[in-house]
Formats: C-alpha cells, structure tokens, sequence
C-alpha cells in the first residue's frame, strides 16, 4: 500500500465514485483507503468517521443544489418552483442523492448531520417563501403562520414528487397562484 498524501478532495472524488458505482453497501474507509492507494490512516487524517465523508460529500451537493438554484433567473414563483424542482430531480440519483444522504442521516440519528440538512432546507424554503411573497403581494397579504405552512407544503412536497417521479407541485403551483 502507498502511503503517499492525498488531498482531501481527492478522497471525497473516490468516496462519490464508491457511492455512485458500488453503493452505499460498499461505502468504507477500507474500500476507500483501496481505491485510493493509501493507508486507512491517511483518510482519518481528514476524517475521523465514515459518517464525516459522508457529511461532506452531501454538504457538497446541497452546495451544488443551491448554486445552481440562486444561478436562474426567475421571474415568477411558478419558474422559481419548478426551477427547484428540476435541480432538486436532476441532482438526486438513487445512491448518490442528496436526500437519500439526509434520510441516512435521520436513521443515523446524526445531530450534526440533522441539524446541517435542516439549515440547507431553510434556504431552500426562504426561497421559497420569498418567491411567494412576491407572487401574492400584488393580489393578497398572507399572514406569517400561513405563509410557513404553505412554504413548508410546497417544500414537503417538491421532495416527495423527486423521491415518487411524480409532479403533484405543478397542481399545488396552480391552486395557489389562482388564490
């Protein structure tokens, strides 16, 4: 085994292709450490958990995720709720996927894990709740516990279209633009 350095963006490029090519099944340090030609030692010299990899790496795409979500555009809540949709579906994968990562972590009973893919969430709902406001300030005020319970609705279920392939937000779109 080759005990050169790496770089710790190296290890999480080969830890994604671990997830992606073998699943999560197959997602360790040991397979990492041989895929990299390192030692184990190397990796915790970065990360002292598998669970630290795997935060990083889903920190990395709900990265991905915002960027590419503030990077458009949008002039209308709809666009703005299908533009999330669309990143949110192309940027999850069955293995790789952000949200499959966040439900491990919910089984994992992760605190840190928990409490980064709820701050991710909230700019995504702040996204959310903006474009709403500026879609229903022109027609209707909205009170403050309304608007939470709508932009967590709307939230809610964008996710479960992208994990079901299904488009039941486009409806949702539709009945609060109408009213």
């Amino acid at each position: 085994m080759n005990t050169k350095n790496i770089t710790q963006e190296k290890l999480l490029i080969i830890a994604r292709e671990i997830l992606l090519n073998d699943g999560f099944t197959s997602f360790s340090i040991r397979n990492i450490a041989k895929k990299a030609n390192v030692s184990i030692g190397s990796i915790y010299k970065y990360f002292p958990t598998k669970n630290d990899i795997l935060i990083t790496i889903t920190a990395q795409s709900w990265n991905r995720i915002l960027s590419l979500i503030n990077s458009q555009e949008n002039s209308s809540f709809k666009e703005t709720i299908i533009n999330i949709f669309t990143v949110l579906k192309d940027e999850t994968t069955p293995i790789d996927g952000v949200l499959n990562h966040h439900n491990l972590f919910n089984s994992n009973d992760n605190i840190n894990a928990k409490k980064m893919m709820f701050e991710y969430q909230k700019k995504i709902k702040l996204i959310i709740k903006t474009s709403l406001i500026n879609e229903k300030d022109s027609k209707t005020k909205i009170d403050d516990e309304l608007l939470e319970n709508i932009t967590n609705l709307i939230f809610d279920t964008l996710v479960n279209d992208v994990y079901k392939n299904t488009k039941n937000y486009l409806t949702l779109i539709d009945l609060i633009t109408k009213y």
